[in-house]
């Protein structure tokens, strides 16, 4: 297992962004499953025009993204919705638009890529403190590492499982499937099914 941690210090330095760039070409990822705490307009912009068309024709995606205290935008739900092979869920969306302040029950804080090509064995893993936003991305002072492998028991021991666990987050009832609308309601920004 190859292991590369990362510290977004200056220009020169590696970037959320490039270490996920870096993975998927090494990778050539089927599956991609983005899981963050929260999105902006300007960093699903930055991703797509980063990752390119390609990765929107050719990698299956999914993601998962916290709406805690309303740090999301709508705007980057609605980008990442739209893409071809994407497939957008709130993390406990429901209960959260119905309280004032968008208050989780528990913050969702995770911060995570995992990419994967099971036809060819490779899997990979980015995990960091930069959030989806252009910032987290790319310009902020960011660090986390990156793990890739072609030795399916290291995916095994080391990456499926919090694969499987953010699955199992994936799937829960709590979650919302993006196919949602922001409103405005009685001043107050909502979601609506």
């Amino acid at each position: 297992m190859k292991l590369r941690t990362f510290l977004h210090s200056d220009q020169n330095s590696p970037t959320t962004l490039s270490e996920i760039q870096r993975a998927h070409d090494w990778i050539a990822s089927e599956e991609f499953f983005g899981i963050f705490a929260y999105a902006t307009q300007s960093g699903a912009s930055s991703f797509s025009i980063a990752m390119a068309p390609a990765f929107w024709a050719g990698t299956q995606s999914r993601w998962l993204f916290g709406l805690d205290y309303g740090r999301t935008q709508p705007q980057a739900l609605r980008i990442i919705s739209g893409k071809p092979n994407a497939e957008v869920r709130v993390y406990d969306g429901a209960w959260i638009v119905e309280q004032n302040g968008f208050l989780p029950r528990r913050d969702f804080h995770a911060k995570s890529s995992i990419l994967a090509n099971r036809t060819n064995g490779r899997f990979g893993m980015i995990v960091g403190s930069g959030n989806f936003s252009s910032n987290g991305l790319r310009k902020s002072i960011e660090a986390g590492a990156t793990l890739r492998t072609d030795v399916q028991a290291e995916y095994e021991s080391k990456i499926r499982n919090i694969e499987t666990m953010a699955t199992d987050l994936w799937r829960k009832r709590r979650l919302w499937p993006i196919f949602l609308m922001f409103t405005r309601n009685a001043g107050r920004q909502t979601l609506r099914q």
